[in-house]
């Protein structure tokens, strides 16, 4: 509820910068528990308007509209979301668990997998995640001719047993019919057409912005859209004041909380806690450190007529292989190039229009081949804030010496999984570029068990500044070497939870439902 104090500030309890994983899984917390929470975000709502056309806004620098954010930030290029819902409106769908060994990697006192299992759980309660190959999902489609193109390189590289199907977060109901799901969101089943990364525009992907969000506002949450945050700082009686700037009429606003949550994602969050670190408090030294990349890699091939990867028609992602040889750790997954209809015409798209083709229906040939690795990483990259001729700007330091072998690795095994599927034609850009590009990146403001650490502690309160809290991926003090927002969101139930707990005085609280939530098995292989 909205209160302002005697000089027109506005009063909140909770203020939460950003709507992604991070953020909305704690709005929504944090409003069930009874506490008066304010959401702000800089994006807009999208709902059905993702940019399908060449003129249509795709950038967020163009007027604020776009959803995508591409930042060249020295050594990394990174590909952010802007809108609400965070990075869920553009990502992949795949949802996989951290395996065990890499809680033993700089993650603080008490974290495991088997502490995080529960919150894993819930969050796929949540999403209602399901597997591409699981009879409800073949129901209207079967899986993509790439699937088994995939697992086919896999078995002749004597990988079958490190072959599975991620669970996603997508709706495989009858795409032909539009209904209400149970937390009030308008959604229709998937419809294959391989648009999941550039945003779904009938309403088949589980993004936030369907679940956790309306969660959040049916218990009293507002969310404001639109709304930059463009200053931090302690209050001298404690809290924190948040200004922002509202993006549809350019007007400067200010908000007080006594409690601040940063979910603005892992560079958006970092970079606040850089330029206003000094207004909030003795930060430690050690802001900025452990950024990752999360070792994505991505592989485009070229291949013959034998190929027809396709990489326009279903999921964007359905299968993956993991690889460890005992030095490197990664995962290989099947790509799907979202919208291109736009950039290559006639490489085996399906339209996302309001009458689905039927499963029978053939989009045509299409042999662009898309490889997506990503692993484990050295997690050693440093963001700082470099002054520029006219202005600071964000920098990010990556070690590419150190992460060689890890690299050379995964390319090597991209390029053997693309030759094994046809005469391909491997199309790198990393390797002439010299550039990490990563649309997973971590790190930043890790937690940590002491300050000469990490940046936060256990539960995700900055060191050195009470009630300042970070939940998103910023506080992930390793790479995960899987897709990271299963990881994120069930580190930010648990982190929700404890602050529940606390601003509540009630010990106990913990999600409704929490204990009834049924145990939901990850599929990829345990070494």
């Amino acid at each position: 509820m909205r209160r302002e104090d005697p000089a027109g500030v506005e009063q909140r309890q909770v203020v939460v910068v950003g709507s992604g994983f991070g953020g909305a899984v704690t709005a929504c917390r944090l409003a069930q528990a009874g506490c008066d929470v304010l959401v702000l975000e800089r994006g807009r709502w999208f709902d059905g308007d993702f940019p399908r056309r060449a003129a249509d806004p795709w950038l967020w620098e163009q007027g604020g509209c776009g959803p995508f954010d591409v930042r060249s930030v020295g050594g990394v290029t990174a590909i952010v979301a802007a809108g609400v819902g965070g990075g869920s409106l553009l990502y992949s769908n795949v949802h996989l668990r951290l395996p065990a060994e890499v809680f033993a990697q700089r993650w603080p006192t008490g974290w495991s997998r088997e502490a995080l299992n529960p919150y894993y759980d819930l969050v796929a309660s949540m999403l209602d995640l399901k597997r591409a190959d699981e009879p409800e999902a073949q129901h209207y489609w079967p899986l993509p001719r790439r699937a088994g193109l995939l697992r086919d390189a896999a078995s002749r590289l004597g990988a079958d047993e490190d072959v599975f199907h991620p669970p996603l977060a997508l709706d495989f109901s009858d795409p032909r019919v539009c209904r209400t799901n149970r937390f009030g969101a308008e959604q229709s089943g998937c419809r294959h057409c391989g648009k999941c990364s550039v945003g779904c525009n009938v309403g088949a992907k589980n993004s936030l912005d369907k679940n956790y969000l309306p969660l959040a506002m049916h218990h009293g949450a507002a969310v404001r859209a639109r709304s930059e945050v463009t200053g931090l700082a302690r209050e001298p009686d404690g809290g924190y004041r948040v200004t922002y700037r509202c993006l549809l009429d350019g007007t400067d606003h200010a908000v007080v909380a006594t409690t601040l949550v940063l979910a603005a994602g892992t560079l958006g969050t970092t970079e606040l806690l850089l330029e206003h670190g000094s207004r909030l408090g003795a930060l430690s030294p050690r802001l900025g450190e452990h950024y990752s990349a999360n070792g994505d890699y991505l592989l485009t091939s070229l291949g013959g007529i034998e190929a027809e990867w396709r990489p326009g028609v279903g999921p964007a992602i359905t299968t993956s292989v993991r690889a460890d040889d005992g030095e490197t750790w990664f995962l290989v997954q099947d790509g799907g190039i979202p919208a291109l209809d736009v950039l290559l015409p006639g490489v085996g798209v399906r339209p996302d229009a309001q009458d689905p083709p039927l499963p029978e229906e053939d989009p045509g040939p299409g042999h662009l081949g898309v490889l997506l690795a990503m692993g484990r990483d050295s997690a050693t990259g440093t963001v700082r804030r470099r002054r520029t001729c006219w202005r600071d700007r964000l920098k990010v330091g990556w070690p590419w010496r150190s992460n060689k072998r890890f690299s050379d690795a995964e390319r090597s095994y991209l390029r053997d999984v693309a030759h094994v599927v046809g005469d391909m034609v491997e199309i790198d850009t990393a390797r002439f570029t010299h550039r990490a590009v990563s649309v997973h990146s971590l790190g930043g403001a890790v937690m940590a068990d002491s300050a000469s650490d990490g940046v936060v502690d256990a539960d995700g309160e900055v060191f050195g500044a009470p009630g300042l809290f970070v939940v998103d991926g910023a506080g992930i003090p390793t790479a995960t070497g899987v897709n990271p927002s299963h990881t994120i969101a069930a580190v930010a139930e648990r982190h929700a939870e404890r602050l529940a707990r606390r601003l509540t005085g009630d010990p106990t609280w913990s999600a409704p439902g929490f204990a009834t939530v049924p145990a939901y098995r990850d599929p990829m292989p345990v070494a």
